[in-house]
């Protein structure tokens, strides 16, 4: 039994040291709870607790990464003496523009005062218009004794497919035909460019949150999946978001064991 403590505690030890904790602030020092905390190298994550305080297995010289909506993300290299000292993190808030207001004097009802009153351009404009207008002679109505088309005979083929119509726009072969070959189109720069742009639109923040990615990495493992995966010729005309979705998430395993 003696000779077996020894090696119990080298084994806590080592369990010891493979943990990295520590606490999450704001610049002013301020607890940061809900913050996303990932290491890189095994995409394992943790979320600090209402104090701020998280805990993450890892391994020197891993990236560990620090994610929080709002505020700049933040990593680091784990060091030796990462896994003996607590660390303090702190992030720092992305500022957020204030739209500027205009503030208009009002009309207070005293001539005396509201003299030199603004009238805003846009009611400048429409009286000059308006004036404009007034100038012009009316125009005679000129009368027609054609038969108001509620009244004409009904045309039987209206709104009918013509189903010989094989190549031809109003058949319904042709159609067809039209639809596949749209499908089967090739994009164009302007295409990829558009395609790659509802890409970031629709899932930026949902890699942002599950693997970290900024703008830039994001950019990069869409462009990694499409080489792959051809997704800009598949869905560039026909953006099909669950099919996407589950080609991104089969994709994401093979590029973090590349890029990380």
């Amino acid at each position: 039994m003696i000779k077996v403590l020894p090696f119990l505690f080298l084994s806590v030890y080592f369990s010891a040291q493979n943990s990295i904790t520590g606490k999450l602030y704001t610049e002013e020092g301020i607890v940061l709870s809900s913050v996303v905390v990932m290491n890189m190298r095994t995409a394992q994550k943790a979320i600090s607790d209402q104090a701020g305080s998280f805990s993450i297995e890892g391994q020197v010289s891993d990236e560990i990464r620090f994610i929080k909506t709002n505020y700049y993300r933040k990593s680091i290299i784990v060091s030796y003496s990462d896994f003996s000292d607590p660390l303090s993190i702190y992030l720092v808030q992305v500022p957020t523009q204030i739209e500027e207001v205009i503030v208009e004097r009002a009309l207070t009802g005293d001539l005396n005062k509201d003299h030199d009153f603004a009238v805003s351009t846009k009611a400048v404009k429409l009286n000059e218009e308006m004036r404009e207008y007034l100038k012009k002679p009316l125009k005679e109505t000129v009368y027609s004794h054609a038969t108001p088309s509620s009244f004409a005979p009904r045309d039987l083929s209206q709104g009918q497919i013509p189903l010989l119509g094989i190549g031809g726009k109003g058949g319904l072969v042709g159609l067809i035909l039209e639809k596949v070959r749209v499908q089967n189109e090739k994009p164009n720069s302007s295409g990829v460019m558009k395609f790659y742009s509802e890409m970031n639109t629709t899932f930026y923040n949902e890699f942002l949150n599950s693997y970290g990615f900024d703008a830039f990495e994001f950019e990069k493992f869409v462009i990694y999946t499409d080489k792959n995966y051809g997704l800009s010729e598949k869905y560039w005309n026909n953006f099909n978001e669950d099919q996407i979705r589950a080609i991104l998430y089969r994709s994401v395993k093979d590029y973090l064991k590349l890029e990380r």
